[in-house]
């Protein structure tokens, strides 16, 4: 089961800081909220459910449900090894896939800024923290001047929505870095909210269009 929690908005995204006393860099957050994921996605009653069914009815709907849930999870190990044997720069702004929303790290002064998804119990391991806390100093670097002018500013919000857009983010799971290009109301995949397009860099190549949500792309299938 999926538990609602943090600071919940009008949607299954979220948005919180974490003081680098804490965590002292993004990749210790990411590996902490990863094995939290990882945790809330390996259901063993779901799938002790879904085998028990099986094993009644031999329905092989439910059996290749749980081979996908196996799959996944094995899958999420993988990554989490990957970025705990990653050399780059612990401060690398990192990106990870989490239920519904992905999720988005990076480091401003002694902050860590977060934007994710709130169907996972994040607060109950980490200490999450409003977004007000951030100080103005840190905001006007991350921001610029002009958009603290904005009477309608709201730095939980704005982290949420804007936050996938400022910087290139380590995508954990192909190991590239992923850069916002632009955004449009529907993408190449024809789902619904599914608005990115995006760069990705690997040795040199890039990969002009991807959708990080669903991970289809017109140059890697």
């Amino acid at each position: 089961m999926k538990i609602r929690n943090g600071f919940v908005s009008n949607s299954s995204s979220s948005s919180f800081v974490v003081r680098t006393s804490d965590y002292k860099d993004v990749k210790s957050l990411a590996i902490a909220m990863m094995k939290i994921r990882n945790e809330s996605w390996a259901d063993e009653e779901e799938t002790a459910e879904l085998t028990r069914k099986h094993t009644e009815t031999q329905d092989p709907k439910l059996l290749k449900e749980i081979e996908e849930n196996l799959g996944y999870i094995i899958g999420y190990e993988k990554e989490l090894r990957d970025l705990i044997n990653l050399t780059i720069d612990p401060d690398t702004p990192i990106t990870f896939k989490t239920t519904n929303y992905d999720t988005y790290i990076m480091k401003l002064d002694n902050f860590l800024l977060v934007s994710t998804c709130n169907n996972h119990s994040w607060s109950q391991d980490i200490n999450t923290q409003e977004c007000s806390v951030l100080p103005k100093k840190s905001l006007i670097k991350l921001f610029g001047e002009q958009i603290l002018k904005d009477r309608c500013f709201d730095p939980h919000d704005t982290i949420e929505l804007d936050l996938k857009r400022i910087m290139p983010f380590w995508w954990t799971k192909y190991n590239v870095y992923i850069q916002c290009l632009e955004f449009n109301d529907r993408y190449e995949c024809g789902k619904p909210n599914h608005f990115w397009k995006v760069r990705m860099s690997r040795d040199g190549k890039e990969f002009k269009t991807i959708c990080p949500t669903c991970e289809f792309s017109e140059d890697i299938g």
